[in-house]
Order: C-alpha cells, then structure tokens, then sequence
C-alpha cells in the first residue's frame, strides 16, 4: 500500500543515479521492508536546464538512518539478486528486456 508523504517527511538516501539504478536501489530497500520512491527519474531529460542531475532515492525521515545503512551494503548484493528484486518489482518485464 502506498501512502501520502508531505516532503518533510521523507528524505533522499541516493541522488545522482539512473532512472534505472535508481528502481534497482528502490527494490532492495523495498525488499527489506522499507518502503522507497524514485524522484526526478525523468527530470534531467524533460528539463535539461533545470539543473536536476539524475534520479534519487527517498525514503520516509523514520526509515532514512536504516535504508542509509542498507545502501552502503549494495555492493555486496550480486548482480544476479539485484537483477531478481529489479523484475519482482517491475511486473511484465521479461529477463531478457534487462540490461
């Protein structure tokens, strides 16, 4: 179930990704019980003047020091789990269609 969150009350874990990193990072916090947006994923193309560098990761301000803590071991997750939660969480995308 996704909930109304003011912007105070979430704060940003990752910024300056691609859209798709971005999903994948949303995944794996999703995956451990935190529950992640993506913002400004289609920012940069839509307003290249604007100044917005790529997506970012949000998460409510309770979940932001566990999720911080979460993402700094994402390198430790193989590419083969990574690409799992990225489809779990992308229903009627096919394997093949991953990059």
């Amino acid at each position: 179930m996704t909930h109304a969150y003011s912007d105070e009350d979430l704060v940003v874990v990752l910024e300056e990704l691609t859209p798709a990193d971005a999903e994948i990072v949303k995944a794996y916090l999703n995956a451990h019980g935190i529950e992640a947006f993506v913002r400004d994923a289609n920012a940069e193309a839509l307003l290249p003047h604007a100044g917005i560098h790529g997506a970012k990761v949000v998460v409510r301000a309770a979940d932001a020091e566990r999720a911080s803590a979460l993402v700094r071991t994402i390198d430790r997750v193989s590419d083969e789990e990574l690409e799992e939660l990225a489809l779990e969480s992308s229903p009627g995308v096919e394997a093949e269609e991953m990059p």
